[in-house]
Parts: structure tokens; C-alpha cells; sequence
């Protein structure tokens, strides 16, 4: 069990929150009192208030609310209905096309999670919980029976809570609003009771909530994820309360050595019958053509100077061995990518290293396509996603099948 990421390091050096009670993620915070303001008073206090107003007038009006929006969708059907003409009206009035209901829909259940993982799950759990342990602590024979209990209760509740809210509330009833269908195939390889490292397509918003969606009722799940989802108060409070790590995109030098040594802790109490999975997105943020057009135009300039330069330079190892690749390769690599970004190589290494010093996990490499689509709020509104069918594909490689001599 991974509760605590601890880095060695100077007075100067970064300190790694703790994933219980100040969550998992670096800070220069120096104290408890300092973690603690971080936490609550420049983030959670915002948050949960903004979205709990928020929340309250909405769910005040929705009645209001949806049938504006229905009427709105009836308005855009006529439109479009004199505008083809030859279109069959069963498909201009089918439930698909009902673009601004669906969207109204969606962010209704979308805050209603939220609400259920902040004041139900999140502050109705800890309330049960701690009453349970103040009963128990009333008939417990010694102070570590009451903590190895207490623990473990703690462990299995979070689990179960997380599968509740991220799989069934927050996945299941936003893609019924949104009349999402999904395909899944290779899940049958996927075996129970040991570990796993998940390296997911990052192509949408919504694939960061794949994973829960897919593994959570029958595994532990942990995940890598970038600092600023924390604004998300439901992902904060639910995410807090397990090991996940939190990291900072910008860290640089001692931070991001921080970051990596905190990824290997997620992996670090792995056994082969652990029932874990860690997900991470090793392109590193959301592919689109433009940051794929970018990406290589930085990568063809960098392969340009290598190129000119008498002594190329090779890129600095990414993690702990000799990794090395020049700026050409890379530009080619990235190139010969059509659907991807180039993969930041770091993170993943990092897992894989320290699963070969003691995890032997195996690897799950999930790909899918359909969410392409949903990029931002526009993208709902449009109704771009209507009748999309989002098609998933999991590829098992063994861990005797990992290549060893580069991690």
C-alpha cells in the first residue's frame, strides 16, 4: 500500500505530498500548515463552493431548462427539416439529434456526480466511517487490531466508492445522456488478480475516465494524471483518498525527478497478485493535427540543427540508463505517427523500471477511437457527438515480453 511519496532531498528540494491527508502531488510547501492551505483554502474551498452553487441552481432549473432546450432542438429540426428536404424525417427527429436536450442533460449529470462524489461519497463516507471506528474503539482489544481494522475497512470502502462514482455515476449516466455507445475488445485477456500498467490513447477529455470505466468493479486503479485536473472538486476528494499522483507538466530538473521518483512509488508495492492497475497517458496531452503539425515542426528544427551541428548532440537519458535517441530519429518516429503524439518516454520508463526491480507486471496498451470529437464545451454544444459509437481495443504484452535492455 503506497499512502506516502517520500523523496530525499536538501532543505531546497521539492516535498512530496502525501496522497492521505494532502494528496499526491509535489509541493514546495514546507509545512503541514502550508500543504493544508493548498489543499483547502486556494483550491477546494473555490472549487466545491463554485460548483455546489452552481449546482444548485441548475438542478433549480432544470425543469426550465430542459424544456427551453427541447424547444430549441424542435426549432433546429424544422430548419433543418426545410433545408433537406430530401432527408427521412424518422432520422431528423431521432433522439441523436437531440442536440441541445442531450447537452443540457450531460452537464446535469455531470454536476450530479460531482455533488455525489463531494458530499456524498467524499464527507457522507468519512462521517460513517469515523463514527464505525469511534464504536469499534469502544470494544477493541488493542490499538493495532483497531488500526489494522479500521484500514481495511477504509481501503474497501474507497475502492467500492470510487467504482460507484466514476464507473456508474459519473461514465455510465453522461454517456446515456449522451447517447454514446462503446465496442470493447481484448478485455477477455485482461486476468484478475495481478498487476498491470495501462498506457491509454489520450485523445479527449473523456478518455481520462476510461480506465474507471472499464476496470474499477474488478480492480485497484491508480492513476498518473496532470495537477490541474485537482479543480475537478469530485476528482479531487475521490482521487485524494487512494495512491494516485497528480504531476505538474512544467516541472523541470529537481521536480521533475521528484515527479518520476513518485511515479515509481505508485508501482513499488506491486506483488503478482496484486489486483492494481496504474493508467497513464504517455503522449501527455489530448492529439490533435495542430499540436501534431507543432510537435513536428519543433522536432524537424531540432533534427535541423543536429544536423548542422559538428558535434550532434545526443538527447540526455530520459531515466536512470542509458536511453539515448537523436533529434533525426525522433523527428522520424513522430512523423511516421498518424493518429498519436510522440510518446514522453520518461513516465512510462520510470514504471517499467522500477516494475522490473519488483513488480513484473504485465503491460495493457488500450487504443480507441470516437471521442476525437470531444475536445471542449463547443463540441457538445454542436452536437458533433450524436449517435458516436466509441470503439475500444486492449493488447496484453506479457511482462517476459517487455524488453529489458532498454529500461
Amino acid at each position: 500500500m503506497v499512502w506516502l511519496f517520500t523523496v530525499k532531498g536538501g532543505p531546497d528540494a521539492t516535498v512530496v505530498g502525501t496522497a492521505h491527508p494532502y494528496g499526491g502531488y509535489n509541493t514546495h510547501a514546507r509545512t503541514d500548515w502550508g500543504k493544508w492551505c493548498e489543499k483547502w483554502l486556494k483550491r477546494r474551498v473555490i472549487a466545491i463552493t463554485l460548483y455546489t452553487l452552481v449546482a444548485i441552481v441548475a438542478f433549480t432549473l432544470s425543469p426550465v431548462l430542459l424544456l427551453g432546450l427541447y424547444i430549441a432542438d424542435l426549432i433546429r429540426i424544422k430548419r433543418l427539416k426545410k433545408e433537406n428536404e430530401h432527408v427521412d424525417r424518422d432520422v431528423l427527429t431521432a433522439g441523436s439529434h437531440l442536440t441541445y436536450t442531450r447537452t443540457g442533460l450531460f452537464f446535469l449529470s455531470y454536476l450530479f456526480a460531482e455533488m455525489c462524489g463531494v458530499w456524498v461519497f467524499g464527507l457522507g463516507d468519512y462521517l460513517l466511517h469515523n463514527a464505525l471506528w469511534l464504536v469499534q474503539y469502544a470494544f477493541a482489544k488493542d490499538a493495532q487490531t483497531l488500526h489494522n481494522t479500521t484500514q481495511d475497512r477504509w481501503l474497501r470502502w474507497v475502492y467500492t466508492a470510487q467504482y460507484w462514482w466514476g464507473a456508474r455515476l459519473l461514465c455510465n449516466q453522461c454517456f446515456l445522456a449522451l447517447g454514446l455507445e462503446y465496442t470493447l475488445d481484448g478485455k477477455e485477456e485482461i486476468e484478475q488478480d495481478r498487476p498491470y500498467i495501462l498506457l491509454m490513447r489520450h485523445s479527449s477529455t473523456a478518455d481520462v475516465l476510461m480506465p474507471q470505466f472499464m476496470f474499477s468493479e474488478a480492480f485497484r486503479m491508480r492513476y498518473v494524471v496532470k495537477k490541474e485536473i485537482l479543480w475537478d472538486p469530485g476528482l479531487d476528494v475521490m482521487g485524494n483518498r487512494s495512491p494516485n499522483l497528480f504531476l505538474s507538466r512544467s516541472a523541470r530538473d529537481a521536480d521533475m525527478d521528484a515527479e518520476l521518483q513518485s511515479m515509481k512509488n505508485l508501482v513499488a508495492d506491486y506483488t503478482p497478485q496484486s489486483n492494481i492497475i496504474t493508467s497513464i497517458w504517455p503522449e501527455g496531452t489530448r492529439f490533435d493535427a495542430k499540436k501534431r503539425r507543432q510537435i513536428l515542426e519543433r522536432l524537424e528544427s531540432n533534427a535541423e540543427k543536429e544536423r548542422n551541428t559538428a558535434a550532434a548532440e545526443r538527447e540526455r537519458p530520459v531515466v536512470g540508463k542509458d536511453v539515448t535517441i537523436s533529434a533525426e530519429e525522433m523527428y522520424q518516429r513522430a512523423q511516421a505517427l498518424q493518429h498519436t503524439l510522440l510518446p514522453r518516454t520518461g513516465g512510462v520508463l520510470a514504471l517499467l523500471e522500477e516494475n522490473e526491480a519488483k513488480g513484473h507486471a504485465d503491460v495493457i496498451i488500450c487504443g480507441h477511437v470516437g471521442l476525437e470529437k470531444l475536445a471542449n464545451f463547443w463540441d457538445f454544444a454542436s452536437g458533433k457527438l450524436g449517435h458516436v459509437t466509441v470503439h475500444v481495443k486492449l493488447w496484453r504484452i506479457p511482462y517476459a515480453d517487455i524488453p529489458k535492455d532498454t529500461v
